[in-house]
């Protein structure tokens, strides 16, 4: 797949030029004026989605972006035969509410300029649209039920929330509309479809992608870091937008080579389009292959990374390699060298074996193999034909996290992928290679316990508590030959080098210990013991966001891959597992602005209470030691406790906790949080000041004291009627405040 010729770009430049007629940028200005006439700006809906351009005849209306970062479009327009399109990275700007005049001028702008003509006839689906074209003097009419020729007649645009857009007959129904010289006003939330659509991608499902790919146009999954509440409209927009004027700037020979800013523009393009391409091929993916001969390669690493401000074309390549690795069909994926770095070889002599894997699918997630795919080479999936088609699929690679935004490279930006399942058998490779997974979606009990056969994979060391004892583990288990190794327990789920996990020789009492853990989180969270789905923590040479960061998996950084797998005698893993942990069991009810990053603690004092028998915050972490906590109490108090200051310093909104903690002891705390889940104070918060005033009121309650004077001497503000609550309650204040 990534072996091209040199003269790729070349290539690539002919078949581009070849199109039946080339546009610079700079034609379409005047289209795009018409869309944009009396639109200062819009409003930004939730968090914003980008659209990619990659057409001929396509264009960018409305752009916005992070400071410092390439500009992404939220809003895009192009044209197909005799129709017009126009498209739009969230759902907000078609759910009926029209919020000012700039987003009021620009949807009857749409409507114009998609028509050709003025104000013609517009259908709506749904039909929240329809009260504003109204009062607009718009001729307007519901498209009730799928979208067929018959439903379209008589229409000449069509206005559509297109976010559960899953059916390919009715992407064949718009097409053949658009091209017939209908418009369309479409808006889809893109990051948001594989939550509003489960079992579902949206490069392979989301079916109104199909009907706009002609046009060279798509939703993606990506999304905009747009500061403040607008979008700005007008000013010039730059070439580089359209992904196909990018790979012509690269390819043309003799013409003008991209400055830094354009170059990092013209790999944005690139990468936002490859983002939306259907798994198994396109005509723009071609065009990609072809250009990446004429760019330099280089193999990111921790010792040589590839940075932004010096290694742009190995980066674009890089980019461009790893975006078309995702969406290749299998059976024309290769290793890519960069594999070799990270996650690594596999030896050309370890055996490629065929394996039964029991699943129950009442466990939702990533289930472990013991498995591994090499880079590059194919693996065989075989399941029942009943559970085919009921949203299971197969992953290779635990590293799930995607460096694309950040300034320097360790590793390829994105080196997991998944295959769904939706045939008896399945082929899938990776081009990095990784640990094999079966993945269930969640409530997928109806499908009964199966057996998986997996062919073409790789053992790798894999130990599960129950099921495998330390002599088996340490005479054979621990010497299979994949480069990545598990441990793993029904709670938590533990990914590691296998060099890392070989020097482990006592795994019963390592996830006995983390088994210990997580029902300790658990009984804190007020949740039963038993989950769903264990947790899982992966160490990676390079994750997309802070030091350690939760979700799942848990990602932490490679170098704490020998803390995490450590359990002996007194050494155990460190507060930052059991912080990341936290994060995935505090919950929004009782988290408070400012406490997202001390809530969470809560669970990292009491894993070393109650896992590790450690009643001194200190032992935890230093920043908790008494001279620490009472210098940064006194301080604050001196500055006259101000809220801000509160809310920005983790370890001095803990110390508020913990002086809770230690007055009225931990099951006080777990009463609090437990009352959340029940009805005995009253319906959950709603605001961030009732958070506040709840929090405070529930641990009054429970511990029988007014707080009231105790937050307010802390300058965490909470309102009268709250205090006035507990007013009958004695007053209590911690010794020295």
């Amino acid at each position: 797949m990534f072996e091209t010729c040199r003269c790729g770009l070349a290539v690539m430049f002919f078949a581009v030029w070849s199109a039946a007629r080339a546009m610079g940028s700079d034609a379409w200005e005047p289209e795009r004026a018409k869309l944009l006439a009396g639109v200062d700006g819009v409003p930004k809906f939730g968090v914003p989605g980008a659209v990619a351009i990659f057409g001929e005849r396509a264009f960018p209306v409305i752009v916005g972006g992070a400071d410092g970062r390439p500009r992404m479009a939220l809003c895009a327009a192009g044209m197909l035969d005799k129709g017009r399109i126009v498209i739009l990275g969230h759902t907000g700007y078609l759910d009926g509410k029209v919020v000012d005049k700039g987003h009021r001028a620009f949807l009857l702008n749409a409507v114009e300029w998609c028509a050709a003509k003025d104000r013609g006839r517009v259908g709506v689906r749904p039909s929240s649209m329809e009260g504003f074209f109204s009062t607009e003097g718009v001729g307007v009419q519901r498209v009730d039920g799928p979208l067929t020729s018959a439903a379209l007649r008589g229409i000449d645009v069509l206005v559509l929330n297109a976010q559960g857009m899953t059916d390919a007959g009715e992407a064949a129904s718009l097409e053949g509309f658009v091209r017939a010289g209908g418009g369309l006003i479409a808006a889809v939330t893109g990051w948001a479809f594989e939550q509003t659509s489960p079992g579902k991608v949206l490069n392979d499902d989301l079916s109104i992608n199909r009907a706009l790919a002609p046009a060279g146009l798509a939703f993606t999954t990506m999304t905009l870091g747009q500061r403040g509440d607008r979008f700005e409209a007008g000013g010039a927009t730059s070439p580089m937008l359209n992904a196909r004027d990018a790979l012509r700037y690269f390819g043309a020979r003799g013409g003008p080579r991209p400055s830094g800013d354009d170059f990092r523009q013209a790999g944005s393009a690139i990468e936002v389009a490859l983002s939306a391409q259907p798994s198994g091929g396109s005509a723009f993916l071609d065009s990609v292959v072809s250009a990446l001969g004429g760019i330099r390669r280089g193999l990111p690493s921790a010792e040589k990374p590839l940075r932004a401000d010096g290694a742009g074309a190995e980066r674009l390549r890089l980019a461009m390699e790893t975006r078309v690795a995702q969406i290749a069909d299998a059976g024309a994926v290769r290793a890519h060298p960069a594999a070799a770095g990270f996650p690594g070889p596999v030896a050309a002599t370890a055996a490629r074996v065929r394996r039964e894997i029991g699943i129950d699918p009442r466990i939702a997630g990533w289930h472990s193999t013991g498995l591994y795919a090499a880079p590059g080479e194919k693996i065989t999936v075989t399941v029942p034909a009943q559970v085919a088609g009921g949203g299971l699929a197969v992953r290779i690679g635990c590293h799930t996290d995607e460096l694309n935004g950040l300034d320097e490279w360790l590793r390829a930006p994105d080196i997991s992928r998944s295959f769904r399942i939706k045939a008896p058998v399945v082929r899938a490779a990776n081009a990095f290679g990784g640990l094999v997974y079966i993945v269930v979606p969640e409530k997928a009990d109806a499908l009964g316990p199966f057996t998986a056969v997996i062919e073409g994979a790789v053992p790798a060391p894999l130990f599960v508590l129950g099921k495998d004892d330390d002599g088996r583990w340490n005479s054979e288990i621990k010497r299979r030959p994949a480069p990545w190794a598990e441990f793993a327990c029904d709670r938590v789920v533990l990914s590691c080098p296998s060099d890392v996990a070989r020097r482990v020789s006592n795994p019963t009492e390592l996830m006995r210990f983390w088994a210990t853990v997580l029902d300790a989180q658990a009984e804190l969270a007020g949740i039963p013991p038993e989950r769903r789905r264990p947790e899982r923590i992966v160490a990676d040479v390079q994750i997309s966001a802070g030091y350690m960061h939760s979700g799942y998996p848990i990602m932490v950084p490679l170098k704490e891959a020998e803390a995490m797998v450590t359990r002996s005698g007194a050494r155990a893993p460190g507060w930052g597992f059991y912080h990341e942990l936290g994060h995935n069991h505090q919950r929004p009810e009782w988290t408070f602005e400012g406490t997202g990053e001390v809530t969470c603690n809560l669970f990292s004092l009491w894993s070393f209470h109650r896992a590790l028998g450690e009643p001194d915050p200190t032992v935890g972490h230093e920043a908790m030691s008494a001279e620490r906590r009472e210098r940064r109490l006194k301080k604050h108090l001196d500055d006259g406790a101000p809220f801000g200051a509160w809310k920005e310093d983790p370890f001095l909104a803990l110390t508020l906790y913990w002086q809770l903690i230690d007055a009225f002891g931990w099951d006080a705390l777990k009463k609090v949080i437990a009352s959340y889940r029940g009805g005995e104070f009253g319906p959950p918060p709603r605001s961030d000041d009732e958070k506040r005033d709840q929090w405070m009121v529930r641990y009054s309650k429970v511990v029988g004291k007014n707080l009231g004077p105790f937050f307010e001497r802390w300058g965490v503000p909470v309102g009268a009627v709250a205090k006035a609550s507990i007013g009958a309650l004695e007053p209590w204040m911690p010794r020295g405040m």
